[in-house]
C-alpha cells in the first residue's frame, strides 16, 4: 500500500506529519498526525482527532516515497545535496519536485542527503 503522508508547518514553526485536510468551518488546512481516523461526512473537520494541527498551506508537501542515503524520508520542497563517492558534495543542490515529477527529476536519492527545505530560511 502506498503511503500518502504529508508535512506542514504551523505558526510556531513546528513541523507536523500525517494526512492533510481542509476544514471549511475553520477555513484552514490541518495536518492530522498519523494514527488518526479519516474525516467523515458527519464530521468533515475531524473533531475526533486527538492531534490536529493547523498549518500554513504554502508549506504542505507530500512524502515522495523516496529516502535519502541516511534513510530520511523526502518530501516535496526538500533541498537535496548529492555527494561523490569520496564524500565531497557536488556544487549544485536540487529541490524535490511534486510526487508526479520525482521519477524524471534526476535526483539520485541514495547518493544525496536532505539538507533543508524551501520553507525554512538557511539563516534561521
Amino acid at each position: 500500500m502506498r503511503e500518502n503522508i504529508f508535512r506542514g508547518r504551523d505558526n510556531k514553526n513546528s513541523w507536523h506529519y500525517g494526512f492533510v485536510d481542509y476544514c471549511p468551518i475553520a477555513t484552514g488546512f490541518f495536518i492530522h498526525e498519523v494514527g488518526g481516523t479519516a474525516p467523515t461526512m458527519e464530521d468533515p473537520c475531524g473533531g475526533c482527532y486527538s492531534k490536529r494541527f493547523e498549518v500554513d498551506s504554502d508549506t504542505i508537501g507530500q512524502y515522495v516515497r523516496e529516502k535519502d542515503k541516511k534513510g530520511t524520508a523526502c518530501y516535496e520542497g526538500d533541498i537535496m545535496q548529492r555527494y561523490k563517492k569520496d564524500g565531497t558534495p557536488y556544487k549544485e543542490t536540487k529541490v524535490v519536485p511534486s510526487i508526479e515529477d520525482v521519477k524524471t527529476s534526476k535526483i539520485v536519492f541514495n547518493e544525496s542527503l536532505v539538507i533543508g527545505n524551501i520553507h525554512t530560511p538557511t539563516n534561521a
